[in-house]
């Protein structure tokens, strides 16, 4: 009796670690793919910011 309540015990700490876990992986894609995304961002505002000075240096040297 007291045996399969300990197994139950067991069975239900575990599965509670992993579903901690798969929650943990998940948020920590969802933190991973946002940093990428605010990365491109940042990059392409440079690239941005690169070019409106090239042009402007192009008309100044006319």
């Amino acid at each position: 009796m007291y045996a399969k309540q300990g197994y139950i015990l067991i069975e239900a700490i575990l599965l509670f670690y992993m579903c901690t876990m798969i929650v943990l992986m998940l948020s920590s894609l969802c933190v991973g793919m946002g940093n990428t995304k605010k990365r491109e961002y940042e990059t392409s505002e440079i690239k941005y910011e690169t070019e409106i000075q090239n042009i402007y240096e192009s008309y100044q040297d006319e």
